[in-house]
């Protein structure tokens, strides 16, 4: 009974210094600001699982023996130390957070997120929060072998091709807003016809989908940017747009121009079957 009870204080006692430690606090504040707080909230565990130190000596040697000898390090300390020109404090918890955020929408989805949008002004580029993500995502796999008085240090990942699926679809949804407030000069029902197009070609190509795709490996963002160049041109209202275009994809408008061409040259080739979805006529 008395094992049970301090099992029960010391539970008590760790949640407390999670919801106090000052690194787990401010990261969540970032979090917050950066993603708002219905993702922040959905974050929490994983955030303090990459902020605050395994202090449980067996733990601490399951860990190990899951690493296989490598040494493990917690991503709090790993993200902090990476080489960033003029990194200061508060640069570390935005990117701490962003790296969680990223990793849990890649884990258990159920996350909305606009990344680019996100990042203006941050100072972070995307490819640092794949670098601290991917730092994370290896301390989790780990984590999620380990268990601490009957729990698991973290919750398995769902399944990945079911979320990586959801998240598809959500980045979808995202890019439709993003390139309509490309068209707003345009009449509405003009902006309707060409969103309902943009929609026309994602049907034809299937999306969203993982894998079934006649035009596999592109990002969303980047079809979506493809296609919707394709709608302007077929509705004439493409002159001087592509830079916005590519813009909404985070994107040059040289990369979006240049991925476009080749796809339609290897489709004119007849390498690429596409079911009329980069068709721009009438």
């Amino acid at each position: 009974e008395a094992k049970g009870k301090w099992k029960i204080l010391r539970n008590i006692a760790a949640r407390d210094a999670k919801d106090c430690h000052p690194m787990v606090q401010a990261t969540m504040d970032a979090a917050v600001k950066l993603s708002g707080t219905e993702n922040a909230m959905k974050a929490k565990a994983a955030i303090t699982r990459a902020t605050l130190p395994v202090d449980d000596e067996e733990a601490l040697a399951a860990m190990k023996a899951v690493a296989k000898g490598e040494e493990v390090i917690l991503p709090k300390n790993s993200v902090c130390r990476m080489k960033t020109r003029g990194a200061d404090t508060g640069h570390n918890e935005r990117l701490l957070a962003l790296g969680c955020l990223r990793v849990y929408q890649a884990r258990w989805g159920g996350m909305s997120i606009d990344w680019a949008a996100m990042l203006e002004n941050t100072g972070i580029t995307m490819k640092q929060v794949i670098d601290a993500s991917k730092i994370i995502e290896k301390y989790f796999s780990i984590c999620e072998k380990v268990e601490l008085d009957g729990k698991k240090l973290i919750a398995p990942a769902n399944d990945r091709r079911e979320v990586a699926l959801a998240n598809r679809a959500e980045e979808i949804r995202i890019m439709k807003q993003r390139l309509r407030n490309v068209v707003t000069d345009l009449e509405r029902d003009l902006q309707d016809k060409l969103m309902e197009d943009l929609n026309q070609r994602l049907f034809k190509l299937g999306e969203p989908t993982m894998s079934e795709s006649p035009i596999p490996n592109v990002p969303a963002r980047i079809l979506c940017s493809m296609l919707f160049q394709m709608s302007c041109m077929k509705f004439g209202v493409a002159e001087s747009r592509l830079t916005a275009i590519a813009g909404a994809a985070d994107k040059t408008r040289n990369a979006i121009k240049s991925r476009l061409a080749k796809l339609i040259d290897a489709i004119d080739a007849g390498q690429i079957y596409d079911n009329g979805a980069f068709d721009i006529s009438l």
